[in-house]
Protein backbone atom coordinates (compact mmCIF):
# COMPACT_ATOMS: atom_id res chain seq x y z
CA UNK A 1 0.00 0.00 0.00
CA UNK A 2 0.82 3.63 -0.35
CA UNK A 3 1.49 6.34 2.15
CA UNK A 4 -1.49 8.44 0.20
CA UNK A 5 -5.02 8.91 1.40
CA UNK A 6 -7.41 6.77 -1.04
CA UNK A 7 -9.56 8.83 -3.58
CA UNK A 8 -11.47 7.63 -6.35
CA UNK A 9 -9.67 9.75 -8.72
CA UNK A 10 -6.30 7.28 -8.71
CA UNK A 11 -5.26 5.42 -11.12
CA UNK A 12 -2.36 2.83 -10.37
CA UNK A 13 -0.01 0.84 -13.31
CA UNK A 14 2.06 -1.85 -12.65
CA UNK A 15 4.28 -2.75 -15.47
CA UNK A 16 2.41 -0.15 -17.71
CA UNK A 17 -1.18 -2.48 -16.86
CA UNK A 18 -3.80 -0.14 -15.35
CA UNK A 19 -4.57 -2.47 -11.81
CA UNK A 20 -7.68 -1.79 -9.38
CA UNK A 21 -7.14 1.29 -6.94
CA UNK A 22 -7.85 -0.07 -3.67
CA UNK A 23 -8.77 1.22 0.10
CA UNK A 24 -6.61 -0.23 2.42
CA UNK A 25 -7.46 0.12 6.29
CA UNK A 26 -9.84 2.38 5.00
CA UNK A 27 -7.86 5.12 4.53
CA UNK A 28 -4.50 4.26 2.22
CA UNK A 29 -4.26 3.65 -1.26
CA UNK A 30 -3.33 0.03 -2.60
CA UNK A 31 -3.20 -2.21 -5.50
CA UNK A 32 -2.87 -5.76 -5.12
CA UNK A 33 1.01 -6.61 -6.81
CA UNK A 34 2.93 -9.88 -7.21
CA UNK A 35 6.17 -10.46 -5.60
CA UNK A 36 9.29 -9.29 -7.37
CA UNK A 37 10.29 -6.09 -9.45
CA UNK A 38 8.15 -4.07 -10.77
CA UNK A 39 7.98 -0.55 -11.93
CA UNK A 40 4.60 1.32 -10.96
CA UNK A 41 2.90 5.06 -11.46
CA UNK A 42 -0.04 6.64 -10.26
CA UNK A 43 -1.71 9.39 -11.28
CA UNK A 44 -4.72 11.49 -9.74
CA UNK A 45 -7.17 13.24 -11.59
CA UNK A 46 -10.12 15.13 -9.61
CA UNK A 47 -13.38 13.65 -10.35
CA UNK A 48 -15.06 17.02 -10.79
CA UNK A 49 -11.98 18.69 -12.42
CA UNK A 50 -13.28 18.34 -16.38
CA UNK A 51 -17.08 19.20 -15.75
CA UNK A 52 -15.78 22.17 -13.37
CA UNK A 53 -13.53 23.26 -15.92
CA UNK A 54 -16.50 23.59 -18.58
CA UNK A 55 -18.76 25.90 -16.24
CA UNK A 56 -15.72 27.84 -15.12
CA UNK A 57 -15.20 28.59 -18.68
CA UNK A 58 -18.39 28.91 -19.59
CA UNK A 59 -18.87 31.68 -16.88
CA UNK A 60 -15.97 33.41 -17.93
CA UNK A 61 -17.33 33.60 -21.23
CA UNK A 62 -21.18 34.95 -20.17
CA UNK A 63 -19.39 37.54 -17.94
CA UNK A 64 -17.10 38.58 -20.88
CA UNK A 65 -20.36 39.11 -23.44
CA UNK A 66 -22.51 40.51 -20.50
CA UNK A 67 -19.64 43.40 -20.02
CA UNK A 68 -18.97 43.88 -23.64
CA UNK A 69 -22.92 44.13 -24.14
CA UNK A 70 -22.89 46.54 -21.14
CA UNK A 71 -20.30 48.97 -22.92
CA UNK A 72 -21.92 49.17 -25.93
CA UNK A 73 -25.21 50.02 -24.18
CA UNK A 74 -23.15 53.49 -22.21
CA UNK A 75 -21.77 53.95 -25.36
CA UNK A 76 -24.82 54.15 -27.54
CA UNK A 77 -26.29 56.18 -24.45
CA UNK A 78 -23.57 58.55 -24.72
CA UNK A 79 -24.02 59.52 -28.19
Amino acid sequence: FFSIPYDRGWKVFIDEAEVPAEKAFDLFLCAPVSAGRHTWTIHYQAEGLIPGAVITAAAILFLLAANYISSRRKKAEVM
